[in-house]
């Protein structure tokens, strides 16, 4: 959601088209079950973190802790930034499971 309402804010899509998005991931998160940010997923987020660099903090950070928390409930992540969660994968605990992203495409 944070995406759509970045994007209407900086004008990049419409109010319109915007609706729309939110109205796609409403029905989307409906039949979804909703992960705690718990201790595990903490003690994941802040190992990853320590091992990134400040302009990859800095930038990456939400993704941190959504990938921190489906790591900690041994769920993967489906999205369409590839790049920047393969970023957080590389930073791992030797004991952690590889991050399975499922890659959406537009």
């Amino acid at each position: 959601m944070w995406g759509i309402e970045s994007s209407a804010t900086k004008g990049k899509i419409t109010e319109e088209e915007a609706q729309g998005y939110r109205s796609n991931i409403e029905g989307l998160i409906q039949g979804c079950i909703i992960l705690p940010f718990d201790q595990n997923s903490a003690i994941t987020a802040a190992y990853i973190f320590a091992r990134l660099s400040q302009s990859d903090r800095n930038k990456h950070w939400r993704d941190l802790f959504t990938a921190a928390t489906a790591l900690a409930h041994r769920h993967g992540v489906a999205t369409k930034n590839k790049e920047d969660f393969e970023l957080i994968g590389k930073h791992l605990p030797v004991s952690n499971p590889p991050l399975r992203l499922a890659i959406w495409k537009a």
